[in-house]
């Protein structure tokens, strides 16, 4: 029970975010956004979904944020496809606005669906929650700011 608690512990320091965008300058907002709110986190990105599947198979992951307009195929096939051997948290990003898309997304297994463009404060509050949830993301560390 206390190797597990010291586990998350760890995870809490410092989790692991995988990115499968394919817009650079969403992914630079995003890591620089990580950087300036929570400098623990250590973020990588792949533009394609066959890679990001790849890169969840052989990497330890705390939670993925998943573009649905993939150059070579659907977020929501990419979404499919983890489900079959991973659990891992996954934020879909979307730039479609039709609600059935994002009821999808949530039935398909996804954690939440967030529409672009997106407020990134918004978005890291999104992730902190869900890595709460799943356990790995203590309240005490460094919180966002009030957006009141």
């Amino acid at each position: 029970m206390a190797k597990k608690l010291a586990e998350r512990t760890m995870k809490s320091v410092s989790p692991k975010v995988l990115l499968i965008e394919d817009r650079q300058e969403i992914i630079d907002t995003l890591s620089l956004a990580f950087k300036l709110r929570w400098p623990e986190a250590t973020i990588i990105s792949t533009p394609e979904g066959t890679k990001g599947i790849e890169m969840i198979r052989n990497e330890s992951l705390d939670i993925i944020m998943l573009d649905t307009d993939l150059p070579d195929m659907d977020g929501f096939e990419v979404l499919e496809q983890v489900r079959l051997f991973s659990d891992v948290p996954i934020i879909i990003l979307t730039t479609r606005q039709v609600g059935s898309d994002r009821v999808r997304c949530l039935i398909m297994g996804a954690d939440d669906c967030i529409t672009k463009p997106f407020n990134t404060l918004d978005l890291l509050a999104r992730v902190k929650a869900i890595l709460r949830r799943a356990g790995m993301h203590r309240p005490e560390s460094k919180e966002l700011p009030h957006l009141d």
